[in-house]
């Protein structure tokens, strides 16, 4: 039998992401290049951030980071639409459930730092764990009756928990932040955003600091 758990969307940094300095130098001694500029850590950092002030942004896709995400499935389906970043996911096709013996829901966010306004009503959580537990029902027993994973997969709903391994360029992860800020994007994303974005001002906070416009 396939447990079930409700778990809240989570974002955690590679492992393997370069520093800070040394991205700080492939971009700004990419820039250098233009003028043959003095190649140092200085002159390479004032460059990056003279670049993104004026909008010359191309240098950030000099430069990579990859992150982990879980959520769910509905807001995996958005984020993958950027076209600049490469993507793995945790696939329904070749996962089975069954065996794996636990499946996670993810819980609406109790606030949202993007939407003025936002109401949490506090019996959303427990009923949708109790919908989510019949949904994971119906796939045990598609299961048993011997259709395949990918197949069973179709009575999973959207809140089902997903891991997304994500690498972009910085130029297309200041796309990210802006976009996926706008109000009328999903709480869950906000969610996935927000956490991002902490992430990144406590390993990155020079590039982070630049790419949202921030002193």
């Amino acid at each position: 039998m396939i447990k079930v758990e409700m778990k809240h969307c989570s974002v955690k940094l590679s492992e393997h992401n370069l520093k800070e300095e040394t991205l700080l130098n492939i971009a700004g001694g990419s820039a250098g290049i233009c003028y043959r500029s003095e190649d140092s850590y200085e002159k390479n950092k004032q460059r990056v951030i003279s670049c993104i002030n004026k909008g010359h942004t191309s240098v950030l896709e000099h430069i990579n980071i990859s992150f982990e995400v879980l959520c769910d499935r509905g807001t995996s389906h958005a984020l993958v639409r950027h076209r600049h970043c490469a993507f793995t996911q945790e696939s329904t096709i070749y996962t089975n459930y069954e065996k794996q013996g636990m499946l996670y829901c993810i819980a609406l966010p109790e606030t949202d730092p993007y939407k003025p306004g936002y109401k949490f009503d506090e019996s959303y959580n427990k009923n949708l764990y109790y919908m989510f537990q019949e949904a994971v029902k119906n796939y045990e027993y598609l299961l048993r009756k011997g259709l395949p994973a990918g197949i069973a997969r179709d009575v999973l709903p959207n809140c089902t928990a997903t891991i997304l391994k994500i690498t972009t360029n910085f130029r297309e992860l200041q796309s990210i932040l802006k976009i996926r800020k706008q109000p009328s994007d999903s709480v869950r994303m906000h969610q996935v955003v927000y956490l991002l974005e902490k992430e990144l001002i406590n390993n990155y906070p020079i590039l982070t600091s630049a790419i949202l416009n921030k002193e």
